[in-house]
C-alpha cells in the first residue's frame, strides 16, 4: 500500500471516530458553536484530502455531510436527535468506502505494513463511545453522561484495537446493568442522571484504565445465588470467600445475573470474553463495588510490545 494512502486511511478513520464522538456532545448543546466548528473543519480537511487522492465516491459524500453540517452552522439546520442520526448514518457510509480501500490495497502491500506499530492516545478508542451512550440511553430510557479523563495517554496501536471491545462493552454494562433508571436513582436521593467515568494514567511500567459508574453496584447476593446454581462453589466455600472473590464470579463464562436476556445483554456471554482478550495482551482486569454507590473496572495492560506479540502469537494458536 502506497505510504500516503495508508496514512490517509488511518487518519480519516482516527477523524471520523472523533467527528462521531464530537456529534454526541454537539446534540446535547447544540449551541456549542466551537464544537460544530472543529466537527466542520474536520470534515472539510476529509473532503480535501479526498479529491487529492483522486478518490471523488468519498469526496462527494464528504461534501454532503460538510453541506449538511454547513447548514446547522449557520442556523438553517438545528443538530436535532433526527438530523444526528441522520450524519452518523453517513460517517457509516464514509467508512464503508474507507474498508473497501483499505482491502484493496492492503492485498498488495501485505499484513483496544497494514499492521504498522505506532502510538496513538487512547482518546481514538474512546471517540465511539459518546455515540453509544447516547443510543444506549435512548434505548433504556435512562439518562446517562460519559466523562472521559486522560484521552491523551498513549499506547501501541496493537494494544489500542484490541482493547477497543472490552472497553465498549464494559461501558455499555456500566449503562445497563449499573445505572438504575431515573425514577429509582431520585427515590435513593441521587440525580437522574447517571455518570459513567473512564480514566486512563502511567502505571509504572502498565497502562491502566479505569470504567467507573455511579450506578447500584454489582449485587452480592444475586452472584452468589447464581455461583450456587451453576455449581461453581458450595454454600461452604461461598461461606469461606470475600466480596471481592465472590464479585469475579462475574468473569466466568456464562454468567449472567440478569433476568432475562435483551438485545443489550443478559445472555452470559461477555464480561468472561473481556477477561479472556485481555489475558492474550498480557493484561489483567480488577473490580470493586459497592452496593448502591456504583463500580469501577480497573484494566491493567503492558506497554511493552513484545508481551502484546507475544499475547496475539498466542490468541492466533489457539484460534
Amino acid at each position: 500500500m502506497d505510504e500516503l494512502l495508508r496514512e490517509f486511511l488511518t487518519e480519516t478513520n482516527d477523524s471520523l471516530s472523533v467527528v462521531e464522538g464530537e456529534l454526541a456532545k454537539l446534540e446535547q448543546n447544540p449551541g456549542d458553536t466551537a464544537r460544530l466548528g472543529s466537527i466542520f473543519r474536520l470534515v472539510h480537511t476529509i473532503k480535501g484530502t479526498c479529491g487529492f487522492f483522486g478518490l471523488p465516491r468519498l469526496e462527494s459524500l464528504a461534501h454532503e455531510f460538510e453541506s449538511v453540517l454547513g447548514k446547522i452552522r449557520d442556523g438553517g439546520q438545528r443538530a436535532t436527535p433526527e438530523a444526528v442520526t441522520l450524519i452518523l448514518g453517513s460517517l457509516e457510509g464514509i467508512r464503508a468506502i474507507l474498508a473497501e480501500l483499505e482491502a484493496s490495497e492492503s492485498a498488495v502491500a501485505g499484513p483496544n505494513a497494514v499492521g504498522k506499530m505506532r502510538l496513538q492516545p487512547i482518546g481514538t478508542a474512546w471517540a465511539i463511545l459518546p455515540r453509544l451512550v447516547r443510543e444506549l440511553a435512548r434505548e433504556l430510557g435512562k439518562k446517562l453522561e460519559l466523562r472521559m479523563l486522560g484521552a491523551e495517554t498513549e499506547l501501541d496501536r496493537q494494544v489500542l484495537e484490541t482493547i477497543k471491545g472490552p472497553l465498549t462493552h464494559m461501558v455499555r454494562n456500566a449503562g445497563d446493568h449499573g445505572i438504575e433508571a431515573p425514577a429509582e436513582r431520585v427515590a435513593q436521593g441521587k440525580p437522574e442522571t447517571g455518570v459513567i467515568t473512564l480514566e486512563a494514567f502511567r502505571a509504572g511500567g502498565d497502562l491502566a484504565v479505569r470504567i467507573g459508574d455511579d450506578g447500584r453496584g454489582l449485587d452480592i447476593a444475586e452472584i452468589r445465588r447464581k455461583a450456587l446454581s451453576m455449581g461453581l462453589a458450595t454454600e461452604a466455600e461461598l461461606a469461606r470467600m470475600t466480596e471481592k472473590q465472590i464479585q469475579h464470579f462475574i468473569l466466568r463464562p456464562g454468567f449472567s445475573t440478569a433476568a432475562k436476556a435483551t438485545r443489550v445483554s443478559g445472555r452470559g456471554v461477555g464480561m468472561d470474553v473481556v477477561s479472556w482478550n485481555l489475558e492474550t495482551i498480557g493484561g489483567s482486569l480488577e473490580i470493586e463495588s459497592r452496593s448502591g454507590k456504583g463500580s469501577v473496572f480497573t484494566i491493567k495492560i503492558p506497554l511493552t510490545p513484545a508481551i502484546v506479540s507475544a499475547g496475539r502469537s498466542q490468541f492466533r494458536g489457539a484460534a
